[in-house]
């Protein structure tokens, strides 16, 4: 794991030199240093303007959960300021190089409102069964969860029970999901297609719901349950029926 925990570095520096150069791009027209040979056949001046950058979204699957949470639990770079996250959208995250105890995210400026108190952008958290199953990983999963929340969440949480969703933590399960569902790689395979249209849509649905700031909307569409692991002889399951979506209490 000392491997990861450095990989993890490397990969959290890589976030901001990639943020500051797309950045510099769409503010300047310019490459900078980042050049390369093909520069002089590409006009990059046609990216100005053409991107956002004053809002980030998050979002990372496997190995890039666990660079995400690092990225929002340690300052930046000195070089560097604070990236201007909206929204915390982690898939089937690999939380293991990430230390335990679990970090306390820190807070940051509003990118949408300067002036606004500091606060820690929404997190949700969409897991396949498998990693669901695996008790100690969803256990720090759920204590990394539990801790997104601050003081005045939990006090919110108690007279109102969108606030759950939209201000701290929210954590999900598709029933039946693996791994490799919340990548590209299931498109591959041409007898996979039914597979790949329920729960691609499933996590399009429920991405977008939550960036859009609408996930509590979302949810309450369905009723809605947390695990139940039935037991087999050789394996272990969770209660529901395929592409189900599960929200954990955490």
């Amino acid at each position: 794991m000392p491997f990861r925990a450095d990989q993890l570095v490397f990969r959290t520096r890589e976030i901001y030199e990639a943020f500051h150069e797309f950045t510099n791009i769409i503010k300047t027209g310019s490459a900078g240093p980042t050049r390369c040979e093909t520069d002089d056949k590409h006009d990059w001046t046609q990216w100005m303007g053409a991107v956002d950058a004053d809002t980030l979204e998050l979002t990372g699957h496997s190995f890039g959960g666990a660079t995400s949470l690092a990225v929002l639990t340690a300052p930046p770079p000195p070089q560097f300021p604070a990236l201007p996250i909206r929204h915390v959208l982690l898939l089937d995250p690999w939380v293991d190089p990430v230390p335990t105890p679990g970090p306390i995210p820190l807070t940051a400026p509003n990118p949408l409102d300067p002036s606004a108190p500091l606060t820690r952008p929404p997190l949700a958290v969409i897991n396949s069964e498998r990693f669901t199953l695996w008790k100690e990983h969803f256990g720090k999963l759920c204590d990394l969860a539990g801790g997104w929340r601050t003081e005045k969440d939990v006090d919110e949480t108690a007279e109102d029970e969108e606030a759950t969703v939209e201000n701290g933590a929210t954590l999900m399960t598709i029933v039946r999901a693996r791994h490799d569902d919340f990548s590209d790689f299931p498109a591959l395979m041409p007898f996979n297609a039914q597979r790949v249209q329920t729960l691609g849509s499933t996590i399009q649905k429920l991405s977008l719901a939550f960036l859009a700031d609408g996930l509590a909307e979302e949810l309450a569409k369905e009723v809605r349950h947390d695990k139940v692991v039935i037991e087999h002889k050789k394996k272990k399951t969770l209660q529901g029926v395929f592409g189900e979506v599960l929200v954990h209490a955490h």
